[in-house]
């Protein structure tokens, strides 16, 4: 399970690779309406499922209650 909550995979490629690998998945994806997403999209996605990360929704002075 990924940081937002979704299946998701990591890929280890060599680099001399890793454009072609790139490359392949945004073709392969493109009928399936694959899509770039940034930063801020990770945050929402985990906010909808519910998932904290400690260090901005919650620290070392929030109860399991206020969590």
């Amino acid at each position: 399970i990924t940081y937002v909550g979704e299946l998701g995979y990591e890929l280890f490629v060599p680099a001399e690779s890793a454009a072609h690998v790139y490359e392949a998945i945004v073709a392969a994806g493109e009928p399936l309406g694959l899509v770039h997403a940034g930063l801020k999209a990770l945050g929402s996605l985990r906010l909808e499922k519910g998932y904290r990360d400690y260090g901005h929704d919650l620290d070392n002075l929030d109860t399991l209650h206020e969590a």
